[in-house]
C-alpha cells in the first residue's frame, strides 16, 4: 500500500531547539519542537525507553539524520515498522518504505498523532513464519442472568490471606449493628455500643480504613478487591434499567462491567488487545484527516503483524480480528474553543460529524488493506454482520456528513468484493501517558473542563495561565477575558482589597516595611497565610510589635491573621481578591451561555453525547459512572438503570476515591487501655512479637453465685467463680434431668470459656459469639429477673453473664422494677438488706456477725441524736462451728443448726 506525501514537507516543518532535560542524574541536550513542555518530551522519551527492537533477517540498517529528535526515538519506531512493513508485504517496496517513515516521523512532530504503550516482548504469531494454527476457541460470554452469578460475585476467596481477614473484620462490624437491641442511632454510634466499638478496633487493627468500615456499619461490604472472571457480563437492557438482583449487585462489585449485547462485548473484549494510537483533532483540518486516517492504519496494522501481545490468547486475537483503535482525542475542547456547548443539537451534531469522518477514512484503508493482502480470518465468520454494521453507519452518516457518508459508501462497495482487513478501527479511550505525549487534549466525549493551563517558559519555569479553549470560547463569545483571570489567578495585590487592604493592616503595627514585604510576597503565594510568616515578615516583628512567638507562627498549621482577630470570611474575601479563586463557577461574568459552553455538564448530557459518539465508533466507550464514595446500593443501582436507560453499549458503576485517614470515628478508650498520648513528637512503638499469654489461675477459695433458671421448661443452674477483684474467671453449667451426652458437651463448653477467661480472653468475645445463637431448648425464661426469653442455652448464659458483670442492659429483654435513686423500690418501707443474702457464710466460715447490712449507695444517713446500741457479737457454736449462736430468752439457741447447748457445754468449749 503506497502513502502519497502529505505531512513531511518542508512548509508544515515544527520549529525545533534543543531543551536540557535531566536523565538519571545527567543532563542531556535534547531536540524537540519549540512548543513542548519538559514534562511531554519526558514522556516520549519514557515511552522510547521500551520500544522492541527485534528487525527482520533481511532488514537493513536505516539511514538516520545525525542530529535526530527526542534522540532518535521517533525515527527509531518509524524505522522498525518500516522494515517489517517491507518484509510482510504490506509495503510494496523501499521507496514506500522511505515515504512511510518520513509521514509517520512527521506526523509526530507535529503533535498530530501519538501511540499507545508498546511492548518490548511478550507473545505473538510471528508475522513471517508461516505458522499452521488452529481454529481459535470460541469466546464464552458470561450473561448477568447467570445462576451462578450471584454466588460468583459473592464467594470469599479461596485464599483467606489478608483479604479474607480483612472480610472477616468488616462482617464483624456489621454483625455488630445487627446484633444490637437499642435504638438505630445507638446501634450505629461506636461510643454507645461497645461491641462495635471493639470491631472498629479489630478492623483498624487488620489495616481496614474507616471508610470501609463505615460502609459496613451501613450494611455494605465492599466488593472484592480483584476483578472477577470475566470483568465484562453481558446484560440485559431492560434488566438493568429495572434494577434486577443481579444489577444491583454488579453495580455493587468493583471492576464489574456491563455490556448490552454480543457484539458490544465482543468490540469490547477485542479493543483491550488492539494497538493503540491517540490524534489531536485540534490541530487537524479537514484535508488532513483522511490522510492521516490512512496513515495509521497502515502503521497500526504493521504493529498488529510484528508487534507483542502480553498473553497467547490476545496474540491470537491480534492475529485472527486485527482490531485497530485509533482515537480521536480533543473533540470537545475544539467545541468549546468554538463557542459550542456541550449540551446542545450543535454538539452532539459536531462530535457526530468528526467521528464519522475520522472512522469512515480508516474504514475505506482498511477495505484497500484487504484487497492487495487479504481479510482478516474472522471475516469468513463475521461478513454478514460487519457488512450490516458497515451499511447502517453509512446511512447514518448522511444526517451529520456528506463526506462521510461517500468513504463508507466506497469502502462498502470494496468490502462486499474483498472484505476487511480489521474488524474495527476507531475506539474512544486512551491512557494517560499517551494523553500527556498528545498534548493532554481531553479523550473522546471527555466532558472534563480544564480552566487552568500550563505553560513553561524559555528559562524553564511552569506558569498558570487561563487555559486557551477556555480563553478562545470567551473571546467567541464576547466576554471579558481579562476579568476573568483576574477573578482566577488573582491580583496579587491587597491594595483595595475590599475586607483587608494594606491601609487595615497598619492598625495591627505593620509599617512600610512590613506591607512591601507581603506585596513582594504575594507575587509568588498559593495561600494568603503564607505571606504571614516570619520566612516574609521577619521573626523581629512578629515577636516585638505582634507579640506572636515567632516558632509559633511559623507552623503551617497557625494562621497569625485568625490570631490577630480577623474573621475566617474577611481572610477569605482578601485572598479571592489577592490570589483567585479555584474555578469560575461564581465570576460575575458567567453567562449561562458561557456556563453552558465552558461548565462541566450534567449525568444526562454525557450520556446522550456517548450514545452519539459510540454509533460511529468501532469499540465501545469504557463508560465509567463514579457515584460518592459513601452511596448505598440504591444510588448505585439508580446510577446504572440511568445510564442503560440512555442507550451506551457498555457501563460500569464505580464509588469515588474515599478520603483517607481515621477521622471518622472518635473511639472510646477501653479500660484495659491506657489513652494514647496525643503529643504528634511521641514515638510510636512497634511491637515485634508478642509474649505467650499467661494463665492467671483463680484462688483456692473463690466468690461468686449461683442462678438458678428454667429455659423453655428446662432447669439450668449457672456457677461463676471470681479473683479477688471481682472479675470473673470461671464458669460451669448444670443442667436437671438432660441427657449425660448433652450435660456432658455443656459442662466440657463451660471448662473452655473458663480457660479462655483465666488466659485473658474478654468476657465481651464471648458475648458477642455466643448471644442471638439458636437451638433447642429456648423460649420462656422464669427464675431470672433481667431475662424472659432466650433463643438458646447459651443465649440465655452469656446475656445473664453480660448483665451482672459488663452492666449490658442492651442484652436484658425484661424491664426491671422501678427504684429510686438508692436501689430501693418505690413505694416500699426503707429496710436494710441483710449482707447474709449476697456473701455466703461458708466463704466467711460462719464469722459474719447478722447485725452486718448492705448500705444503700449514694444515702447520706443523719446523725443520730444517741448513740446507737451496739448489738452483741455471736459466740461460736459447739455444734456446727459457726458464729450464729444467739442469746434468746434465758438460754442461747445456733441459727445455723438450731441446736440449744446447756450452760455447762459453753463454759467447756
Amino acid at each position: 500500500m503506497r502513502l502519497a506525501p502529505h505531512f513531511a514537507v518542508p512548509e508544515r516543518r515544527p520549529a525545533q531547539a534543543a531543551r536540557l532535560i535531566e536523565r538519571g542524574g545527567e543532563w542531556h541536550s535534547i531536540l524537540a519542537p519549540s512548543d513542548w513542555t519538559t514534562a511531554r518530551i519526558e514522556a516520549w522519551l519514557d515511552w522510547g525507553g521500551s520500544l522492541p527492537g527485534d528487525q527482520p533477517a533481511s532488514a537493513e540498517a536505516p539511514l538516520r539524520p545525525e542530529t535526530a529528535p527526542l534522540s532518535g526515538i521517533l525515527h527509531a519506531y518509524a524505522d522498525r515498522l518500516a522494515t517489517w512493513g517491507c518484509a510482510t508485504g504490506i509495503l510494496p517496496d523501499a521507496a514506500a518504505a522511505q515515504v512511510f517513515r518520513d509521514e509517520m516521523v512527521a506526523s509526530l512532530l507535529l503533535g498530530l498523532a501519538s501511540p499507545g504503550p508498546v511492548l518490548p516482548d511478550g507473545s505473538r504469531i510471528h508475522p513471517l513464519a508461516g505458522d499452521r494454527l488452529a481454529p481459535a476457541p470460541d469466546t464464552v460470554l458470561t450473561s448477568l442472568s447467570d445462576v451462578d452469578l450471584v454466588r460468583r460475585l459473592t464467594e470469599p476467596p479461596a485464599n483467606r490471606g489478608e483479604e479474607g481477614l480483612s472480610r472477616d473484620r468488616l462482617e464483624s462490624v456489621r454483625d455488630a449493628v445487627l446484633r444490637c437491641d437499642g435504638a438505630a442511632n445507638a446501634c450505629h454510634d461506636p461510643a454507645q455500643n461497645p461491641g462495635l466499638a471493639r470491631a472498629i478496633r479489630a478492623a483498624r487493627a487488620a489495616g481496614l480504613e474507616d471508610t470501609a468500615i463505615l460502609l459496613a456499619i451501613q450494611g455494605q461490604l465492599a466488593g472484592p478487591s480483584r476483578p472477577i472472571e470475566p470483568c465484562l457480563l453481558l446484560a440485559e437492557r431492560a434488566d438493568v434499567a429495572a434494577g434486577s438482583k443481579q444489577a444491583r449487585l454488579a453495580a455493587e462489585t468493583s471492576g464489574v462491567r456491563l455490556a448490552f449485547s454480543p457484539g458490544d462485548a465482543d468490540a469490547a473484549h477485542a479493543d483491550q488487545v488492539a494497538p493503540r494510537a491517540g490524534f489531536d483533532l485540534r490541530r487537524l483540518s479537514l484535508d488532513d484527516m483522511a490522510p492521516l486516517a490512512r496513515l495509521w492504519t497502515l502503521a497500526l496494522e504493521i504493529e498488529t503483524a510484528c508487534g507483542f501481545a502480553p498473553t497467547g490468547a490476545a496474540a491470537r486475537r491480534r492475529h485472527d480480528t486485527r482490531p485497530l483503535a485509533l482515537v480521536p482525542c480533543g473533540l470537545i475542547d475544539r467545541l468549546r474553543a468554538d463557542g459550542v456547548a456541550f449540551d446542545s443539537p450543535a454538539g452532539r451534531a459536531g462530535v457526530a460529524t468528526w467521528i464519522a469522518r475520522f472512522d469512515s477514512a480508516a474504514t475505506l484503508a482498511s477495505a484497500e488493506l484487504a484487497s492487495e493482502v487479504g481479510a482478516c480470518v474472522d471475516w469468513r465468520t463475521e461478513s454478514a454482520v460487519a457488512l450490516d454494521h458497515l451499511r447502517h453507519k453509512q446511512i447514518l452518516a448522511v444526517e451529520y456528513d456528506e463526506l462521510a457518508a461517500r468513504l463508507y459508501n466506497q469502502a462498502l462497495k470494496l468490502a462486499r468484493r474483498t472484505g476487511l482487513r480489521h474488524l474495527q478501527v476507531t475506539a474512544l479511550d486512551l491512557d494517560a501517558e499517551s494523553r500527556l505525549r498528545l498534548g493532554a487534549p481531553g479523550v473522546g466525549v471527555d466532558a472534563v473542563v480544564q480552566v487552568i493551563g500550563i505553560i513553561e517558559t524559555a528559562d524553564g519555569e511552569v506558569e498558570r495561565v487561563l487555559h486557551p479553549d477556555v480563553a478562545a470560547a470567551l473571546v467567541h463569545l464576547g466576554a471579558d477575558v481579562g476579568a476573568a483571570e483576574r477573578h482566577l489567578f488573582g491580583r496579587r495585590t491587597m491594595v483595595d482589597a475590599p475586607d483587608l487592604d494594606l491601609e487595615s493592616l497598619r492598625a495591627f503595627g505593620f509599617t512600610d516595611i512590613e506591607l512591601k514585604a507581603l506585596e513582594t510576597g504575594l507575587e509568588h503565594a498559593e495561600m494568603l497565610g503564607d505571606v504571614f510568616k516570619p520566612s516574609v515578615l521577619g521573626a523581629g516583628f512578629i515577636e516585638d510589635a505582634l507579640g506572636v512567638d515567632a516558632d509559633l507562627a511559623a507552623a503551617p498549621d497557625f494562621c497569625l491573621l485568625s490570631h490577630l482577630g480577623v474573621s475566617q470570611d474577611r481572610i477569605q474575601t482578601t485572598q479571592r481578591h489577592a490570589l483567585g479563586a479555584p474555578d469560575l463557577e461564581d465570576w460575575t461574568g458567567m453567562t449561562p451561555e458561557l456556563g453552558a459552553v465552558i461548565g462541566r455538564p450534567g449525568l444526562e448530557a454525557q450520556l446522550s453525547m456517548t450514545t452519539v459518539a459510540e454509533v460511529f465508533a468501532g469499540a465501545p466507550r469504557d463508560l465509567v459512572l463514579i457515584s460518592d464514595w459513601d452511596a448505598d446500593r440504591a444510588d448505585l443501582a439508580r446510577l446504572q438503570s440511568t445510564a442503560a436507560l440512555a442507550g451506551v453499549r457498555t457501563i460500569r458503576v464505580e464509588r469515588a476515591a474515599p478520603p483517607q485517614g481515621r477521622v471518622l470515628f472518635n473511639l472510646p478508650v477501653p479500660e484495659s487501655e491506657p489513652a494514647a498520648s496525643s503529643s504528634p513528637t511521641s514515638p510510636r512503638i512497634e511491637t515485634v512479637a508478642e509474649p505467650r499469654p499467661q494463665r492467671r489461675k483463680l484462688p483456692d477459695r473463690r466468690k461468686g453465685y449461683i442462678q438458678k433458671a428454667t429455659v423453655g421448661g428446662h432447669k439450668v443452674y449457672l456457677h461463676t467463680g471470681e479473683y479477688e477483684d471481682g472479675e470473673i474467671g470461671e464458669i460451669f453449667i448444670d443442667m436437671h434431668k438432660e441427657g449425660a451426652a448433652f450435660r456432658s458437651v455443656m459442662n466440657n463448653f463451660a471448662i473452655s470459656v473458663s480457660i479462655g477467661l483465666q488466659y485473658g480472653v474478654p468476657l465481651e468475645e464471648f458475648v458477642d459469639a455466643f448471644v442471638y445463637t439458636r437451638f433447642e431448648p429456648s423460649g420462656a425464661v422464669t427464675g431470672n429477673d433481667s431475662i424472659r426469653s432466650a433463643t438458646s442455652i447459651l443465649d440465655y448464659v452469656f446475656r445473664e453473664l453480660a448483665v451482672s458483670y459488663q452492666g449490658r442492659t442492651d442484652l436484658a429483654n425484661a424491664r426491671p422494677e422501678a427504684t429510686d435513686e438508692d436501689g430501693l423500690e418505690v413505694g416500699t418501707q426503707e429496710v436494710p438488706t441483710p449482707a447474709t443474702r449476697f456473701i455466703s457464710k461458708g466463704l466467711m466460715r460462719g464469722g459474719a456477725p447478722d447485725n452486718l447490712v448492705v448500705v444503700p449507695f449514694g444515702r447520706r444517713e443523719p446523725e443520730p441524736e444517741t448513740p446507737m446500741p451496739v448489738a452483741p457479737v455471736a459466740d461460736v457454736c459447739p455444734a456446727c462451728g459457726d458464729a450464729a449462736l444467739q442469746k434468746k430468752g434465758a438460754g442461747f439457741v445456733c441459727d445455723t443448726c438450731g441446736v440449744a447447748p446447756s450452760a455447762s457445754d459453753l463454759s467447756t468449749g
